[in-house]
């Protein structure tokens, strides 16, 4: 990695991790039943909490190892303990940049080289004797409530200024394999406050592709009225925008969708607002859009409870409530070749 590189790191992921936070846990908390099952339980994307992958795609086959070597556990028990590993599996993350020296033997060692290149929320590991608060490091003998950095929030405020919403966001989509925008009134006139975040959301996700990390999955949802925008305005309009800063064989995927009902106000089924990921959802105040000046206007992203979240995901399958179905789709693909 060069010079510009890690000066691109160091802007990029400062204040990382702001809805999701990452937690780095020793495979080591599988030898014990209590401890293995609160860290677990408690670190859950509709939390604001995910567990880092260390080492990196081996966290879960080191952990089994571990429960497995519990001998006088239960069949039911192990069983138990097994199912819920095999969830905690959809709430590991990969971090862009994690560098693993699997010459060393040490856990702690590689993930304390990791936390000093980009903090962790807190490192967990039965082998510390004693809390550090300064360094985020704790037994998972004193987690609780307590401990600030492991009481985390599930939402965050900011203000409707330029770039704000995006600022926010991208801590969570930066760790995320698919995405999905669901925004009723997503724009793509030139020089919206739409545009601009999109823009910088992408811009900013293809720069991590092409250092480290894969390119996600994008898709775009909206119902957008026929008296303001023609579908081909849409799709010209994507094309010019997002193209270019989309890398080359990647692409992204945008529905327009309609409602053949007229619903009183508030009740169009792409009222709410949304920013979907693999790992949670997220339910946007005012919209994934800025005002055009600073403002002190607040605005607040909330992560919705697991259960509503499964039920907002089946959009990936193009489904919605009664009432909507897709007018049109696009495929915007990439051009950028991030070439000098």
């Amino acid at each position: 990695m060069n010079l510009g590189q890690k000066a691109f790191l160091t802007s990029a992921t400062r204040n990382f991790f702001i809805m999701l936070n990452v937690f780095a846990l020793d495979p080591k908390i599988g030898r014990d039943l209590d401890q293995f099952r609160y860290c677990t339980e408690h670190c859950h994307p509709s939390k604001g909490r995910l567990i880092a992958d260390l080492p990196p795609g081996g966290w879960s086959v080191e952990t089994a190892e571990c429960i497995n070597q519990l001998d006088d556990l239960r069949p039911v028990k192990r069983k138990q303990l097994k199912r819920t590993l095999e969830k905690v599996r959809a709430q590991l993350v990969d971090r862009p940049g994690t560098n693993w020296n699997y010459l060393e033997s040490s856990w702690i060692t590689n993930t304390e080289n990791e936390h000093r290149r980009e903090p962790f929320s807190l490192i967990v590991s039965p082998d510390y004797d004693a809390a550090d608060d300064e360094d985020r490091k704790y037994p998972p003998s004193e987690l609780d409530s307590e401990v600030s950095a492991w009481n985390t929030s599930n939402g965050v405020q900011i203000k409707r200024s330029p770039g704000e919403f995006a600022k926010a966001i991208l801590p969570m989509l930066r760790l995320a394999k698919e995405i999905h925008f669901v925004d009723r009134f997503f724009s793509v006139e030139t020089g919206s406050s739409y545009t601009k975040n999109y823009q910088q959301i992408i811009e900013d996700l293809a720069k991590y592709h092409n250092l480290f990390y894969s390119f996600p999955s994008l898709v775009i949802h909206c119902c957008p009225e026929d008296k303001e925008v023609p579908t081909s305005d849409y799709f010209n309009g994507l094309k010019r925008h997002y193209a270019p800063l989309i890398p080359q064989e990647k692409s992204i995927k945008v529905f327009l969708w309609e409602t053949e009902i007229t619903p009183p106000r508030g009740a169009n089924p792409f009222h709410n607002r949304y920013v979907l990921s693999n790992h949670c959802g997220v339910m946007v105040g005012y919209g994934t859009d800025s005002s055009r000046r600073k403002t002190d206007a607040p605005d607040t992203l909330q992560i919705v409870d697991e259960k509503i979240y499964k039920e907002i995901w089946k959009i990936r399958k193009e489904k919605w409530p009664p009432g909507a179905e897709v007018k049109e789709k696009f495929e915007i693909s990439g051009v950028n070749t991030f070439e000098k």
